[in-house]
């Protein structure tokens, strides 16, 4: 199927891998319990077409090929990622975000057991929006995050999040604002470049600077 260009799974309970190859520009895999690999065809001149990944309640899925040379991985053209509901999600190769300038929106959610060091505070270049929370790494201890400039869209998901408080990160500086009544681990600092917040299900905050 070589003009194959849009590709959705949903509920193929008994759907266990799925290759994509080099013509598909949008994929979407939902509610698919069985499938726990996804891969991407390889291609050393050009990368791969696809702009649009979703992936939501897919409990067994894995992420392939793992961290290997941005290069290798071709997604450079990407400007849509979804990751949600995949609760034994591990890994994501978060290391090659900085290879993704194409990408623009961003949802990676209710993935309680991804890789600890997730986030790590280095974020896709050109990142519009961004939905994120529900992860292993509670969002009191995620430190300082390098939010880019153009970030103008932020959703929190406050579930087990440890934050109490809100603050403004300076942008120069890149510390909280004396407005904040908080300067401790259990204050998130928002990023001065925002238009639209939405914070959903923070039940210990306490304050918004």
């Amino acid at each position: 199927m070589e003009s194959l260009k849009y590709v959705t799974f949903h509920k193929c309970e008994t759907l266990e891998s799925y290759n994509c190859t080099n013509t598909v520009e949008r994929l979407v895999i939902s509610t698919c319990a069985s499938i726990s690999s996804l891969t991407f065809s390889a291609m050393q001149e050009h990368p791969c077409p696809l702009t649009e990944l979703i992936v939501g309640d897919c409990d067994n899925i894995k992420l392939q090929p793992k961290p290997i040379p941005a290069k290798e991985l071709s997604l450079s053209r990407l400007t849509s990622l979804e990751i949600s509901g995949c609760k034994n999600l591990k890994s994501f190769p978060h290391e090659h975000f900085q290879s993704l300038t194409s990408l623009e929106e961003l949802e990676i959610s209710q993935c309680p057991r991804l890789d600890y060091s997730f986030p790590c505070g280095v974020w896709p270049p050109n990142l519009s929006k961004l939905r994120i929370g529900g992860l292993n790494k509670p969002m009191s201890e995620w430190g300082p995050q390098s939010f880019p400039t153009s970030l103008v869209d932020l959703l929190l998901f406050g579930e087990n999040s440890g934050v109490v408080s809100f603050g403004v990160a300076d942008a120069v500086r890149n510390t909280i604002t004396p407005s904040s009544s908080s300067s401790s681990s259990l204050s998130f600092l928002l990023p001065p470049s925002l238009v639209s917040l939405t914070l959903h299900g923070f039940t210990d905050v306490e304050s918004l600077s």
